[in-house]
């Protein structure tokens, strides 16, 4: 599906490849003999896209932008959703390396990990819910399994709370 957002239409080259499962939208230009397959999601809604040629966006990739801020430019001869490289944090990192039996292996120092928290509108109902269930976790005993798990334990918080951080 190719589809206009505030009135700016996809630039598509000709010679391009676009799945009829693909989506893609707004201020986005595809370059020649690139492809884009399956389940593909290209949203350049509030800010622009830009994908050479003969570059190759692999199934279910999904590529958007931020605000104003951070528009998306892909050079030529890309293949994007089959990397030899990933980034993520800590414990995304750490299981990615032990899932891979040897595939992957960090590159340079891993720092450890932060507490996390959930940011969600002041005031919603949804706050004190993620906030019980955390305390539910944690008085079963599933809080230390799970850090145990990820190798996250120096992450890990005493008492969940709202705005923890502000305390």
């Amino acid at each position: 599906m190719i589809r206009s957002h505030h009135g700016r239409m996809p630039q598509i080259a000709a010679s391009a490849y676009i799945d009829p499962q693909a989506v893609v939208i707004g201020d986005v230009s595809i370059g020649d003999l690139s492809s884009v397959w399956p389940c593909v999601v290209i949203r350049g809604d509030v800010n622009w896209i830009r994908i050479g040629a003969r570059t190759n966006i692999q199934d279910g990739s999904i590529l958007h932008v931020y605000k104003d801020t951070h528009p998306l430019q892909l050079a030529d001869a890309v293949t994007v959703g089959q990397a030899d490289a990933m980034t993520a944090d800590y414990p995304v990192t750490v299981y990615a390396v032990k899932d891979s039996k040897g595939k992957l292996e960090a590159a340079g120092e891993l720092f450890k990990t932060a507490p996390y928290g959930w940011a969600v509108p002041k005031g919603s109902p949804l706050g004190q819910a993620l906030l019980q269930a955390l305390q539910h976790v944690m008085q079963s005993g599933d809080y230390q399994t799970i850090l145990k798990n990820w190798d996250v334990q120096n992450g890990a918080i005493d008492k969940p709370a709202i705005n923890g951080a502000m305390k």
